[in-house]
């Protein structure tokens, strides 16, 4: 275990009324959301739950890149469901100790004897070159914030501020596929300010499409190997596609995050 620190028109005549039920008795429109949260594992249960701990690997073209010389990053996690808190032990490429919120950025030296802090910790991939690796405050950034919001989805979406509007549905093959488009909050740090969530009739979410902010990137993530913990069905791997100008993925992975030993509580 990872040790935290850290919402008059004019009644119709009643002969076009047989259909309206009484008054008190109307029964709740469901939406594309409730349908997803409830083949997920349904919001009461993941309201039962305050933090999340597990293990995560992340690699992929990005991080050979952008991850210094290792082509992955991995270790423990620990985070709040509700706060989005995360505390990061790093192992590889090298030894890093964070501790996340979407404004402040802690990270602990080696042997414990200092804290360093950054605040707004977002804005220093402003300027970034293209090729530049991260420094370890940017990497402490990025993987918790993308492993907040992978553990919390969907559930996530139900959350005050987001907005979620359904989209036509289309056709993948023989497979009707159900769209929404969800925007998020100001305050909760994404990959990009909306995505497009593609859903199967079953509910599950399939893949998902957005412009990566912080890259200027179009990507596609795959939602894949999807296990049940304590009732929640999770998708243990994500993989993503950078989206070629003729909106089809590039075989190429441009990043896989992968989440073991999730337990929450």
């Amino acid at each position: 275990m990872v040790t935290s620190q850290v919402s008059f028109a004019e009644a119709p005549p009643s002969s076009c009324r047989h259909d309206v039920p009484p008054m008190g008795e109307a029964t709740p429109t469901r939406t594309l959301i409730d349908d997803i949260m409830d083949a997920h594992g349904g919001q009461h249960l993941f309201a039962m739950y305050r933090r999340a701990q597990g293990r995560f690997r992340i690699e992929g073209d990005l991080w050979s890149t952008r991850g210094g010389p290792s082509a992955s990053v991995g270790g423990l996690f620990e985070l709040g469901l509700l706060d989005q808190t995360v505390r990061l032990h790093c192992t590889d490429p090298r030894p890093i100790e964070s501790n996340f919120t979407p404004k402040v950025l802690a990270i602990d030296s080696a042997d414990g004897g200092y804290v360093e802090t950054q605040y707004n910790p977002r804005s220093s991939f402003a300027e970034m070159s293209v090729d530049r690796p991260w420094d370890d405050f940017q990497l402490a950034y990025i993987c918790s914030y993308s492993i907040w919001n992978v553990v919390t989805q969907p559930f996530l979406f139900a959350s005050a501020g987001f907005e979620v509007a359904e989209l036509q549905p289309h056709q993948v093959g023989e497979e009707t596929i159900r769209r929404a488009q969800i925007s998020y909050p100001p305050h909760i740090p994404g990959h990009a300010p909306k995505i497009m969530c593609h859903v199967g009739m079953d509910g599950m979410m399939r893949w998902q499409e957005f412009r990566f902010d912080l890259l200027s990137a179009s990507v596609t993530s795959v939602l894949k190997d999807f296990v049940q913990i304590q009732g929640i069905r999770f998708a243990s791997r994500r993989t993503m596609y950078r989206t070629t100008e003729l909106e089809k993925p590039d075989p190429s992975v441009f990043a896989e995050i992968s989440i073991d030993k999730l337990v929450f509580y």
